[in-house]
């Protein structure tokens, strides 16, 4: 005597997918309609990290650059020292400022990415 397998029935009275062109064409213009705003909003996150970064560098070239003055204004070791340890704690600062700006920067990303996935997805067939 056969035994009935319910996953095999599941199967065989399970609709194949309706693949006709209206339905087709409503899905990719769903979907294309999140894939135009996926460029678009990771590229402004991007902007914004690469923004954020710059004034970084900026603030290293301040640094540098005040540092070379004071250098070259010392007239004595006490003076090169007072120059060198503003220079290393301002320095440890941008450091040290670093690791949360790195963090939240790919925080965003990923977010960005998650959200517009997420989207797409909600509108696959």
């Amino acid at each position: 005597m056969p035994q009935n397998n319910p996953q095999v029935e599941d199967l065989t009275e399970s609709q194949p997918p309706d693949l006709s062109p209206s339905v087709v064409g409503e899905a990719i213009a769903k979907g294309g309609e999140d894939m135009l705003d996926f460029p678009s909003e990771l590229f402004a996150c991007l902007q914004e990290a690469n923004r954020n970064w710059f004034a970084r560098m900026q603030a290293e070239a301040s640094i540098a650059s005040e540092f070379t003055n004071k250098v070259t204004a010392a007239r004595s070791v006490a003076d090169y020292a007072s120059a060198y340890q503003e220079w290393l704690d301002r320095h440890l600062k941008l450091l040290a400022d670093d690791g949360p700006r790195l963090f939240s920067d790919t925080q965003k990303l990923i977010e960005t990415g998650a959200r517009i996935f997420a989207r797409g997805s909600a509108h696959a067939p």
